[in-house]
C-alpha cells in the first residue's frame, strides 16, 4: 500500500519512429503502523516483495502499450475503447510530446518553452 509520501514517475523518451524508451522511478515509504519502522529495515524486508510484483506490472502494461500502437498503425482513424479520462489526457500528451520531438530534431534546438517544461519540477 502506498503511504502519503510514496511517489511515481513515469518518463517517455522517443527513441526513433517506432520505439520509445519508458521509465519509471518509484519512492516507496514505510507504511504508518504505529510505530516508526526505520527506512532500511522497510527496504531490506519489504522491497523484495514489492519488486517482483511491480515488475509484473510493468511487463503487463508494456504488452497492452505494443497491442494498442499495433492497434493504432493498422487502422489509426479507430477510436480505442477507454474508460479511464486520464489515459485519453495521457495519450494526448504523448502525440503531443512525439510531435515536439520531431520539431527539435527538425531544427536541432528546443524552443525556449520545451526548455523550461524539461526543467520545471513537478510534483505527482
Amino acid at each position: 500500500m502506498l503511504s502519503d509520501s510514496s511517489a511515481v514517475g513515469d518518463g517517455l523518451t522517443p527513441l526513433d519512429e517506432g520505439r520509445t524508451k519508458v521509465f519509471t522511478v518509484q519512492f516507496w515509504a514505510p507504511p504508518r503502523l504505529g510505530i516508526r519502522m526505520p527506512r532500511a529495515f522497510f527496504q531490506a524486508a519489504a522491497i523484495p516483495f514489492i519488486r517482483p510484483i511491480t515488475k509484473e506490472i510493468f511487463r503487463q502494461d508494456g504488452f497492452t502499450v505494443e497491442e494498442e500502437h499495433r492497434a493504432y498503425h493498422e487502422d489509426p482513424s479507430r477510436p480505442l475503447p477507454e474508460l479511464n479520462p486520464m489515459v485519453r489526457r495521457f495519450n494526448e500528451l504523448t502525440v503531443r510530446k512525439w510531435d515536439e520531438f520531431l520539431e527539435y530534431q527538425g531544427r536541432g534546438e528546443q524552443t525556449p518553452a520545451q526548455a523550461e517544461e524539461q526543467t520545471r519540477p513537478r510534483v505527482l
